[in-house]
């Protein structure tokens, strides 16, 4: 068994990370090589779908179609204003959907007759594929950005409810009997002792919540013609546009990455004093 010194240590973490990026690197040129060249041999293209240019575009052609789609051309329009509405009401419908999601998971928590009411139907409707919601939705408001607003919320709601819930029920029993002993209230017990235990169990639920927001937008756009890049998304698959189809698809993983990556940073800023949570 090799033992290492403390300061080789961090010099092979560094080369093993080092390693890891030029593989991964390396990996990605293979991929847009495969993608840009493979195509341009016919016996391919014309027997497999996936090599030929028609169905799958081109890496250099992805990117121009992307830099036309963000400055605008008379061929394509702009998508940053519709970027601009998927991003409000993604944003608007998590933020709702994590308040009611922590509200509902917070009140359950606490009562133990309304959560044995209420539960089993909030689970059923958790069940229920959530496109069998957009109809619905879009019945009652209309095809509207209040429609993708809904719908991310509902999304959200179901995602963030769950983890509340079993948030506010982890809290010990002997704490909550030690809060009744110094005369709490079941209100002051509730706001003192189970909403840290609901809010940090919440906070967890953020990254994948962001997720499941941009996604239910984006679907009821796709679906219902709200505007949005769903409905630049579905124009383009009805004209055969494969790159700008591509294009549109990795402009929304853009965005998918970056709520992503602020609601995780969101996660460790809340939770800094929890190793776990702060650490994933």
């Amino acid at each position: 068994m090799v033992v290492l010194e403390p300061e080789a240590r961090p010099r092979r973490r560094s080369r093993w990370f080092t390693r890891l990026r030029v593989t991964q690197v390396a990996f990605l040129i293979a991929i847009l090589a495969a993608w840009q060249f493979l195509p341009s041999i016919a016996p391919l293209a014309a027997q497999f779908r996936v090599f030929n240019r028609f169905f799958i575009g081109s890496p250099l052609g992805v990117v121009d179609r992307i830099g036309a789609l963000l400055a605008g051309s008379p061929l394509y329009p702009m998508a940053l204003p519709l970027l601009g509405v998927t991003i409000r009401d993604a944003v608007i419908g998590i933020v709702i959907g994590v308040a009611f999601g922590a509200l509902v998971g917070l009140l359950l928590s606490a009562s133990p007759l309304g959560a044995n009411v209420f539960r089993p139907f909030i689970a059923t409707l958790s069940a229920v594929p959530r496109i069998a919601f957009i109809p619905i939705v879009v019945v009652i408001a209309g095809p509207t950005s209040q429609s993708s607003i809904i719908v991310s919320a509902l999304v959200v709601f179901f995602a963030t409810f769950f983890n509340a819930f079993e948030g506010g029920r982890s809290v010990k029993p002997e704490l909550l009997d030690n809060v009744y002993l110094l005369g709490a209230r079941p209100f002051e017990s509730m706001m003192r002792v189970r909403l840290p235990f609901v809010l940090a169990w919440t906070v967890v639920a953020l990254p994948a919540a962001a997720g499941f927001g941009l996604v239910g937008t984006v679907v009821t756009q796709v679906l219902t013609g709200v505007p949005g890049i769903g409905q630049l998304l579905i124009t383009s698959m009805q004209a055969a546009d494969a790159t700008t189809t591509i294009a549109l698809a990795i402009l929304l993983g853009a965005l998918g990455l970056g709520l992503t990556g602020i609601a995780t940073l969101l996660r460790r800023t809340l939770l800094f004093w929890w190793v776990e949570g702060a650490a994933s």
